[in-house]
């Protein structure tokens, strides 16, 4: 039985045809909706938060799944709960450390900015201040 993907499942994979896929779309989202509750959560209400983003997935009309394409035949496969649980927590958590390296990568930016504009102590001629 060949297994087509449908607009609820989630696809493992990377690049641009998996992120624009409906499902892997709807599931960022979902993500994106815990990510405050999730960064302030113990190890278990982590996992506990992934599994009812899991959960949601396979509630939906028709019930979405979680799939990985074998990459010798092509065909898709589902995931098991626990695997999909698991890719819902890597996917938690590179979503919350993708957005704390973003921000400390702009606050790295802005120091370096004001760096350029404000004089530093070894760009000051002391002996041109000292000159009668």
């Amino acid at each position: 039985m060949t297994m087509k993907p449908t607009d609820n499942d989630v696809l493992s994979g990377r690049g641009a045809w998996f992120n624009q896929h409906p499902g892997n779309t709807h599931f960022r989202r979902m993500l994106d909706e815990q990510k405050a509750v999730y960064m302030a959560g113990t190890k278990k209400q982590k996992m506990d938060i992934s599994k009812a983003i899991v959960e949601a997935i396979y509630s939906l009309d028709p019930p979405g799944r979680f799939l990985k394409q074998c990459p010798a035949t092509g065909q898709w496969n589902e995931l098991s709960k626990r695997d999909a649980a698991d890719r819902a927590a890597q996917a938690m958590a590179y979503a919350v450390s993708g957005k704390e390296k973003s921000e400390r990568r702009k606050e790295r930016r802005r120091q370096s900015r004001r760096s350029l504009y404000l004089p530093q102590d070894d760009d000051v001629d002391d002996s041109v201040s000292s000159q009668p």
